[in-house]
């Protein structure tokens, strides 16, 4: 292993406490959770994490994130199970923070996988609008739209595609994040090993792609959006000197970089000079994060506002005027075949279900889509909304990811477990139930089981002898060891 002091011996001019910075660097990373605000308050996560051993400690930079101990295991947790959270390297969380999408926005993730950033986006946006989120690995976006369906995202849409070749006539976006591949030396503290290979990675800086990635973003994103420049590495070569590329090609004015403080956030600024050589000034509103700074791993972040358009670049302002493009919508027919169907069993209202459009799902499913995701005609999407209800059969039924987003709204076919009902409901056990935790029950469909508000999944009811008892009717791998 080779010490981390000579590995990273170059950023020593630019680092303030060196000693500081060295020993951060080669401690253990502490491990983070961030609420799902769709889900639950920071407090009910909280509680459900220290109801499983834990002791939370909130980041003060990032209202709803939590730090556990370095060798926690949270995506074994109920919580995660849940949807209530995912996890995410606390300094990651500072792209879409400093980018701040909005509700019924268009957004575009153009390095997605695996997906953390996408999550945080869509919720910030309330699951309204649309988050096109691109990445070239089809597998690695399986990761991403399995995150987004626990969570309870409907405001997605994922294309496998090289980000730098997405058709430049795209709709623009109001923002976009491009948090670009590149040599990875501030995960050092979670990857040891990635600083046995920094020498060699040098050599051959993937710079041509980082450029390319942002001259892409900079392309889509209309006039008065933002772009967010983001790396996990400490090179100049990698961070600035890519900034300063886009700034000195444009012509003067079309790029400007945005301060963008954090508060609570710890940051160094960007330089403007490295290796005898003068850069932009306005680079020093770009943000160095250091693992000593916060107790975090190291990033590189830039907020850019685009105030004019690129040489050639014109938007066909008619193009605003078309119908939006709606993706695999169904026929009215059968969208309202499947409506009439969730209200009969479980007593959704009109108003439940406005938020949504349906459309065509992936395996045999129909998925509910926010009603404002627009998705482009091309390249063709991989997936978008998320899986509601399973359509093989001659009776289509309700997937447990939209039971747990469609299930606080239920009215009959519900089961109200009572707190120390929960843990046994994850068995593959009958677990008794009274006759009043039952909400209207037909028993031609499957109970939503919740419990404090928090939707827990989808169950059968049986009843022996006089006792009635559900079985919870779960994804194999949500189910826990008894002993």
């Amino acid at each position: 292993m080779p010490n981390q002091n000579d590995s990273l011996a170059r950023y020593r001019p630019l680092v303030d406490d060196w000693a500081a910075f060295h020993r951060a660097a080669a401690s253990p990373l502490p491990t983070c959770v961030v609420t799902n605000p769709l889900r639950a308050s920071p407090a009910v996560l909280d509680a459900w994490l220290r109801r499983e051993g834990y002791e939370p400690v909130p980041v003060s930079w990032m209202p709803g994130a939590f730090l556990l101990p370095p060798e926690a295991q949270p995506g074994k947790t109920l919580a995660h199970q849940l949807g209530l959270c995912w996890i995410q390297e606390a300094v990651a969380t500072v792209p879409v923070a400093l980018l701040a999408p909005e509700p019924g926005e268009r957004v575009l993730d153009l390095c997605a996988a695996p997906g953390n950033k996408t999550a945080q986006i869509a919720t910030r946006m309330a699951n309204r609008g649309t988050v096109i989120a691109v990445d070239r690995f089809a597998n690695r976006l399986g990761v991403a739209r399995r995150q987004t369906e626990r969570l309870g995202l409907v405001n997605t849409c994922f294309l496998a595609a090289d980000g730098c070749g997405l058709p430049a006539d795209l709709e623009p976006f109001d923002r976009v994040l491009v948090d670009v591949p590149c040599s990875c030396e501030g995960t050092s503290r979670k990857q040891p090993s990635v600083l046995a290979r920094t020498a060699s990675r040098r050599k051959g800086w993937r710079t041509h792609v980082q450029i390319a990635l942002l001259r892409k973003a900079a392309q889509l994103c209309r006039v008065g959006g933002q772009i967010a420049y983001a790396t996990c590495t400490y090179a100049p070569e990698e961070n600035e000197l890519v900034l300063e590329g886009l700034l000195r090609s444009a012509p003067a004015g079309t790029f400007t970089l945005r301060p963008a403080p954090l508060p609570g956030l710890r940051t160094a600024p960007g330089i403007t000079h490295w290796q005898d050589r003068a850069l932009t000034a306005e680079l020093a509103h770009a943000h160095r994060i250091y693992p000593h700074l916060n107790d975090t791993g190291g990033f590189f972040v830039a907020l850019i506002e685009k105030r004019g358009p690129l040489p050639r670049q014109e938007i066909d302002e008619r193009r605003a005027e078309a119908p939006p493009d709606l993706g695999r919508a169904l026929p009215t027919s059968v969208c309202e075949a499947y409506e009439s169907l969730l209200t009969r069993a479980y007593g959704f209202s009109a108003a439940d279900l406005r938020p949504y459009r349906w459309v065509e799902g992936r395996r045999e499913t129909a998925a509910l889509a926010s009603a404002d995701l627009q998705v482009p005609a091309a390249p063709p999407s991989l997936a978008q909304g998320l899986s509601t209800l399973h359509i093989a059969s001659a009776l289509p039924r309700l997937v447990t990811v939209a039971a747990l987003l469609l299930g606080r709204a239920a009215r009959h076919n519900v089961i109200e477990l009572d707190d120390k009902q929960v843990e046994p409901f994850f068995l593959r056990a009958p677990l008794p139930i009274r006759a009043d935790q039952i909400l209207d029950a037909t028993g031609s469909v499957p109970l939503i089981a919740r419990a404090s508000g928090i939707v827990l999944g989808l169950a059968e009811l049986d009843e022996v002898g006089g006792q009635r008892s559900v079985r919870s009717v779960l994804p194999k791998r949500w189910y826990r060891d008894p002993r």
